[in-house]
């Protein structure tokens, strides 16, 4: 997310937000083919913080 998207989601009231993260591992971003950086989803993380919108993230289980 660019940070100008995010501050037109908090202007909007944006309150939370679910993030399709998928993992926190590169390597199995990657195995996805997602085109994430796992930087991308901590600097999004951080932006929507610091905008006071709550963040949430659907991440998949390998068992």
């Amino acid at each position: 997310m660019k940070e100008d998207t995010i501050d037109a989601l908090a202007q909007s009231g944006l309150e939370e937000v679910w993030v399709g993260a998928e993992s926190a591992s590169q390597k199995i971003l990657d195995a996805m083919d997602k085109g994430t950086q796992v930087s991308e989803i901590y600097e999004a993380t951080r932006l929507l913080k610091q905008k006071k919108i709550k963040v949430a993230f659907f991440c998949n289980l390998v068992i």
